[in-house]
C-alpha cells in the first residue's frame, strides 16, 4: 500500500490545468502515445451541512484485469476536501473502486470505468462523495447542487442553492470559465470541453454584521459523451446461462468496426462501459460449454439472425434495455454424415497468396431456403466440424459481422458421407476491392517482414518516384493509417506493434498509378 499526504491546493490547479491541456491537445498526437493517462478526483463533503471535509482517507483499488504498478492507492482530501490522483495504464479499458469511510467506519464505495478509443489517451473520472460527520465547522455553510437540465445539451448545466441560512443578501457563482451569477438558482452554458472549478458564495447580514462563506465543487465536462449500454441475453424464456456479447460501431463509411466483446453474468446480463455518442450493433451468442449451445443462433439486438438485418441502436444516453432473444436453429437428426474443415483470409488476386486462419467465425449450416439447421464458430486455428447429420445437400454461411459472404453447397451421399477438407476463404476478391478508376502496375518491390509483428518496410521499384502517398486498411476499406511522402528513399517504415493479429492491405499511390499487397500482422 502506498500512501500520500493530503494534496495541497496549488498540487490540485497542476491537476487542472493537466487535464484542460489534455482536453486541447489535438486527438491525432493523443492518439500516437503508447501509454494511457487515468486522471481520477473528487470531493468529500460532510452531507448534512456541505462543509468540505479536510484530511480524510480515500483508498482507489483496482479491479480484475487492471494492470498497474500501485494495487491499492491512499490518498487524503486537502482543505477544500478534494482528493486525485494520476494513473499511467497499458490498458484500452478496465474499472476501479474508490472508498471512503463515515466517521462510525461504513464504508461508502462507487465503480468508475474508463475507456480508450484511437482518438485519446486520457481519461478523467470524478467520484464525489457525502458523508455524515457529527460536527459543522462555520456558523454559515454555503452549500449546493448541480445536474444537467436537458441531456441533449451537455454543456449545460443547472445550479441550486441548498444553504441553510437566515437573511441571505447576496448569492455569487463563479463558473470557473470566466463567467459568473448573482443569481440565487442559475442555467449556466459551458462553451468549450473541460475541467471546472465552480464557486459558490453565500452573504449574510446579521445585526448589521456582514458574513459570507464558500463552497466549490469540480465539473468535467469531456470532449465526448460517454454513457453505459446493456441488456439481457435470453434462450427462450431463460437467460443465457454463458456467453459473449459483441459490441460494433457503424463509423461514417458505414464500416462496422468491433468495440469491445464481454461474457454475461450468470443471469444473462451484458454491459458495456464508457462508450461514445454513436451508431451500434450488438451481437450475442452461447458458449460452446452453455447448455443452449447446440439449440440456438448468434443473434443481434432486433432478434436478427445477420448482421445486415441487425436493429442499429443509436446510442444518446445511458440504456440497460437492450434485451435480446436468441433465435433457435431448427436442428438435425442424427447421421453419418461429417462436414469439416477451416475458415480463412485470404488474398485470391495473387498467385502466392497468404491464408490466415480465423477463430470465433459464426457458421451457419443450412438448407438452400435459407433455414438455419445447426451452427458452429471456428475455433483458434480457423478449424470447424458438424458431425452426425444426415446425408444430403447444405450450404454453409460464414456469418462475419461487417463483410459480405456467401453461402457454399456441400453434398453428402450415402458413398461419400464424410468431406473433410473445406476451405471457406473470407476476404476480398482482389487487393484492390476498394479502388475504382485507376490502373494498378507493380510499384512495390518488397514488404518485409510479411507476416510481421511490430514494423514493416517497405520499398519501391523506381526510385525516380518522389510523391506517393502510403494507405493501410483493414479488409472493410477501413482506413487505419495514411501517409503522404515526398522523397521514397526506396525504405519505408510502418509501426504495427498497435495493431491487431489479422489481414491488412498496404495501397501505394502516386498520382497516376496505384499498387498493392497484403500484409499480415501475427
Amino acid at each position: 500500500m502506498i500512501k500520500y499526504n493530503y494534496i495541497k491546493t496549488a498540487a490540485f490547479k497542476k491537476l487542472l490545468i493537466l487535464v484542460s491541456l489534455m482536453v486541447m491537445t489535438s486527438p491525432s498526437l493523443l492518439a500516437d502515445r503508447d501509454t494511457h493517462t487515468i486522471i481520477i478526483s473528487g470531493q468529500v463533503i460532510n452531507k448534512e451541512y456541505g462543509n468540505p471535509v479536510e484530511g480524510h482517507a480515500v483508498t482507489i483499488v483496482k479491479l480484475e484485469n487492471n494492470i498497474s504498478d500501485r494495487d491499492v492507492i491512499e490518498l487524503f482530501t486537502d482543505e477544500e476536501g478534494y482528493y486525485s490522483d494520476t494513473i499511467s495504464t497499458n490498458l484500452e479499458k478496465g474499472s476501479y473502486k474508490i472508498s471512503t469511510l463515515d466517521y462510525k467506519g461504513n464504508v461508502l464505495d462507487t465503480v468508475v470505468h474508463f475507456r480508450f478509443l484511437n482518438y485519446a489517451s486520457f481519461n478523467v473520472n470524478i467520484a464525489n462523495f457525502s458523508i455524515y460527520m457529527p460536527y459543522h465547522t462555520e456558523r454559515l455553510q454555503a452549500k449546493f447542487r448541480y445536474f444537467q437540465k436537458n441531456f441533449d445539451n451537455r454543456f449545460k448545466f443547472t445550479f441550486r442553492d441548498l444553504t441553510v441560512a437566515d437573511s441571505i443578501i447576496k448569492w455569487q457563482w463563479d463558473f470557473g470559465d470566466g463567467d459568473s451569477s448573482y443569481l440565487q438558482n442559475p442555467d449556466h452554458l459551458f462553451k468549450n470541453p473541460g475541467v471546472y472549478k465552480v464557486r459558490f458564495t453565500v452573504t449574510i447580514k446579521v445585526n448589521s454584521k456582514i458574513e459570507s462563506n464558500s463552497i466549490s465543487s469540480l465539473i468535467y465536462i469531456s470532449d465526448k459523451s460517454f454513457f453505459h449500454i446493456g441488456g439481457q441475453a435470453f434462450s427462450g424464456y431463460f437467460p443465457i446461462d454463458a456467453g459473449l456479447a459483441y459490441l460494433y460501431l457503424i463509423d461514417e463509411k458505414s464500416n462496422y468496426v468491433p468495440v469491445d466483446t464481454v461474457k454475461f453474468d450468470t443471469l444473462g446480463y451484458y454491459i458495456f462501459y464508457q462508450i461514445p455518442v454513436g451508431n451500434y450493433i450488438v451481437k450475442v451468442q452461447p458458449d460452446d460449454l452453455s447448455q443452449f449451445y447446440s439449440n440456438y443462433l448468434p443473434t443481434y439486438y432486433g432478434n436478427a439472425m445477420f448482421w445486415e438485418d441487425a436493429h442499429i441502436i443509436e446510442f444518446t444516453n445511458t440504456t440497460w434495455d437492450k434485451d435480446i432473444y436468441l433465435l433457435p436453429n431448427e436442428g438435425l437428426k442424427s447421421g453419418e454424415g461429417i462436414l469439416e474443415g477451416q475458415v480463412s483470409y485470404s488474398d485470391e488476386a495473387k498467385a502466392s497468396f497468404i491464408n490466415t486462419p480465423i477463430s470465433k467465425v459464426d457458421l451457419y449450416l443450412m438448407s438452400e431456403s435459407n433455414n438455419v439447421y445447426l451452427s458452429k464458430y471456428s475455433d483458434e486455428t480457423g478449424f470447424f466440424d458438424f458431425s452426425n447429420i444426415p446425408v444430403g445437400d447444405y450450404w454453409i454461411y460464414p456469418e462475419l459481422t461487417g463483410i459480405k459472404t456467401e453461402k457454399t453447397l456441400f453434398t453428402l451421399t450415402e458413398d461419400n458421407p464424410t468431406i473433410n477438407d473445406i476451405q471457406l476463404i473470407i476476404g476480398p476478391q482482389s487487393p484492390d476491392f476498394i479502388i475504382e478508376n485507376n490502373p494498378q502496375q507493380s510499384i512495390i518491390n518488397n514488404l518485409f517482414p510479411n507476416p510481421a509483428s511490430n514494423i514493416v518496410f517497405l520499398t519501391l521499384k523506381d526510385n525516380s518516384i518522389l510523391n506517393f502517398r502510403v494507405e493501410l486498411m483493414d479488409l472493410n476499406g477501413k482506413v487505419i493509417l495514411q501517409d503522404n511522402i515526398a522523397d521514397s528513399n526506396n525504405n519505408y517504415s510502418i509501426n504495427t506493434n498497435e495493431l491487431k493479429s489479422g489481414l491488412y492491405i498496404i495501397k501505394v499511390y502516386d498520382g497516376k498509378l496505384f499498387d498493392s499487397k497484403i500484409l499480415v500482422i501475427k
